[in-house]
């Protein structure tokens, strides 16, 4: 029966889970046109085996994610060991320096560290919002389908569960205080007959007011008739395990269990209990949702309907974890399940802050001389833009030509050391043949190994032959270069007559390419080495501003994680070349030290009672050093979110209630197979020790009976004398 319970338990999962996406359309049922989040669910199936045989396989349903319908885009397979995709809605999460964003660029790769993180060397979090460590010992990585990263572990030499990448959430808007999510930045569905167009966040305390109507609420009344639905089923399942049926006088075959017991009441705990909100909805009574004299949900529809129409916050604050803060400087942003909920102290000792550097001299009449302008951006790509400046740029010039650098897209270029030529000045072309480049002695039959590396890292190789060097051209070479990629890269040759290779996709990239010239016949045809010459990159999150004639540069992000380096060809913009290197908060939360990282104060892990927490501070050095205290945060959790911690807490897989009984009915099958094979080995010796004694005894009676014999026949001799 501990099966049927999980069963009853998965059917209250995902209910319970969908809570969250519930609140976030019971907090926009006014919205006129708001589409409903739904949840999206995977049919698990398990087969158990005991003692006494094979039980049948049963199935039960875990929650993936939330989903909104929209289209889907085609995807192509890279190769690459990291890289993913994610068919139809959902999101990467990734920790910035500017806190967790969200990302669709599947692109990952593991660092120095053994940590998973993305192009920019931003860390991926995992479906409880941590890093995922994906050791270097452990070989075969691997990310399935449901999103599972596993790796073989070089001791037990098994596959281990390293972490499960988590879906993030879409654009995002407030309209009066409530959160809408959209997987467009146009939005058409908010306000009836409104188009919103979302640039770029907004400044705080300069809101767009709008005029909201009413919309329907049947969809969301479905919802919570499901949850009511569902949860009275799991518990008339529970119910039938203490029946006594009075036909053939039995009970259930858990009757009495106090793990049973003890779900029954933890589940009726959290769904009947209070959340420490000020306000009248406290509990789900106040919606309308009690229970009956049977221990059964029901739903008083008139209490439910006004609680929808005129108490959309209140009810979304019944179920959903929501922090609130005594200070505007100090932002909730997430907690996970070893989040404790309660009042905590934040106290800030240094505030976050960007790298940057301001120029010592004003260059609005003009710099004097051209020059070349590098910089390098610091984190695991290294990006890096070089800006040409011409004698008489001023200082918006200057801003113009670094900021296009910044903003622009680089796809990767590689030039060939080598210039070949047909006369010895005159370089060679595409329709130059073989037999036409100078020194070269290329004669039929020579072959060239084309072979790199593409854009993912994928290896390719291909050879080309010169089947006539009066006819096969450098063109022909080139064709065959762009094929052996794939079509995926340009080659061409440069006005100087060097090999040029440029990928055909922006961003950092493993192109490489080699040209192996056999030179069978003993000629000399060589085209160098091909080396980078423009790394690929994609927009660097770096800023540049004119400050009064002044030039500053401001990386875009907050920590010491975001940084940049500037060298210059000539020393006149007054911009030293040191690494500016950005600022992590760093503060205490409830009087503990946390985790810093840009402007998000994490607690600590296996803290008892923060750890997970996060928040986000936007306090400035100077108001950090006018006070460190940031005052409270008061972290509740609603019934939604205490009865899926529950739920999760009896259904872990690992050491959940349910898991901890079985593995307690396992102990006591083992237990009893070694004491049945005990009492065999008993029995067994028992046996041995009778046929002895028996075996003894025939030789006893065997013996004596010849004695007998003997005795007979002399009495009989006697007798005869």
């Amino acid at each position: 029966m501990i099966e049927g319970i999980y069963i009853s338990a998965s059917g209250m999962l995902p209910k319970s889970s969908r809570h969250e996406a519930i609140a976030n359309n019971l907090a926009n049922a006014e919205v006129p046109g708001f589409k409903r989040d739904a949840m999206f669910l995977r049919e698990m199936q398990e087969s158990k085996k005991r003692l006494s045989g094979d039980y049948p396989d049963w199935r039960i349903n875990r929650v993936e994610g939330v989903w909104t319908d929209f289209d889907q885009g085609p995807l192509r397979r890279t190769g690459g060991m990291f890289d993913v995709a994610i068919k139809g809605k959902g999101f990467f999460a990734v920790e910035t320096p500017d806190g967790v964003q969200y990302t669709r660029n599947g692109t990952f790769a593991r660092n120095n560290e053994g940590v998973l993180v993305n192009m920019m060397g931003h860390t991926v979090l995992d479906v409880n919002g941590e890093q995922i460590a994906v050791p270097n010992a452990f070989s075969q990585p691997l990310i399935d389908a449901d999103g599972m990263i596993k790796g073989r572990d070089p001791i037990l030499g098994i596959d281990t569960v390293l972490g499960q990448l988590q879906a993030g959430q879409d654009a995002e808007v407030t309209i009066n205080g409530i959160t809408l999510r959209r997987s467009t930045n146009t939005i058409t569905d908010a306000v009836q007959g409104v188009t919103m167009t979302l640039r770029e966040p907004t400044e705080e305390g300069t809101p767009i007011e709008i005029s909201v109507s009413k919309d329907d609420t049947s969809q969301l009344r479905a919802q919570l008739e499901d949850f009511v639905g569902e949860y009275n089923n799991a518990m008339n399942l529970i119910s039938e395990q203490f029946r006594f049926d009075d036909a053939t006088e039995t009970a259930g075959p858990l009757a009495g269990d106090s793990t049973l017991l003890g779900v029954q009441s933890r589940l009726r705990s959290a769904v009947n209990g209070s959340i420490a909100v000020e306000g009248e909805f406290n509990a789900l009574v106040f919606m309308g949702i009690t229970f009956d004299r049977e221990g059964q949900l029901t739903i008083d529809d008139e209490r439910l309907t006004d609680a929808l129409d005129n108490n959309l916050a209140s009810v979304k604050k019944l179920f959903v974890a929501e922090g609130s803060t005594t200070d505007n400087k100090i932002e909730f942003v997430r907690s996970n399940e070893r989040t404790t909920a309660g009042d905590y102290d934040v106290d800030i000792s240094t505030a976050a802050a960007r790298a940057e550097v301001l120029g010592s001299l004003d260059l609005s009449a003009g710099i004097a001389a051209d020059q070349t302008v590098t910089i390098t951006e610091a984190g695991g790509d290294s990006k890096l833009a070089e800006v040409q400046l011409q004698a008489g740029d001023d200082t918006d010039d200057i801003v113009a030509k670094i900021n296009a650098a910044f903003n622009s897209q680089v796809a990767e270029v590689r030039r060939a050391t080598l210039a070949n030529t047909t006369d010895g000045t005159t370089a060679i072309t595409e329709p130059t043949t073989f037999g036409q480049i100078n020194g070269a002695g290329a004669v039929n039959g020579d072959t060239i190994r084309i072979q790199g590396t593409t854009h993912d890292g994928t290896a390719v190789q291909r050879e080309f032959t010169i089947a006539d060097v009066d006819t096969a051209t450098v063109g022909d070479l080139l064709a065959d270069v762009r094929a052996a990629f794939g079509n995926n890269v340009s080659a061409n040759i440069d006005s100087e007559g060097r090999l040029l290779i440029t990928d055909n996709q922006v961003g950092p990239s493993n192109l490489t390419l080699a040209l192996v010239e056999k030179n069978e016949g003993d000629g000399t045809l060589d085209f160098g080495s091909v080396e980078v010459e423009d790394e690929g990159r994609f927009q660097m999150e770096i800023t540049a501003e004119n400050k009064d004639g002044f030039l500053m540069l401001r990386h875009d992000s907050f920590g010491e994680r975001a940084g940049f380096t500037v060298t210059q060809s000539v020393e006149q913009l007054g911009i030293d070349t040191d690494e500016h290197i950005g600022v992590d908060v760093q503060g205490t939360i409830n009087g503990e030290t946390a985790d810093g990282f840009g402007r998000i104060l994490t607690g600590v892990r296996d803290n008892d009672k923060t750890d997970g927490l996060a928040l986000r501070v936007t306090a400035t050095a100077e108001e950090v050093t006018g006070t460190s205290d940031f005052g409270t945060i008061n972290l509740v959790y609603g019934v939604g979110r205490i009865l899926d911690d529950t739920l999760s807490f009896i259904t872990d897989s690992f050491d959940g209630t349910l898991k901890t009984r079985e593995d307690a009915i396992d102990d006591t099958i083992d237990n009893m197979q070694d004491q049945i094979a005990a009492m065999e080995r008993r029995v067994e010796q028992k046996r041995l020790n009778l046929v002895g004694k028996f075996a003894s005894l025939e030789g006893t009676l065997a013996t004596l009976q010849s004695q007998g014999d003997f005795l007979t026949s002399q009495l009989a001799g006697l007798s005869r004398g």
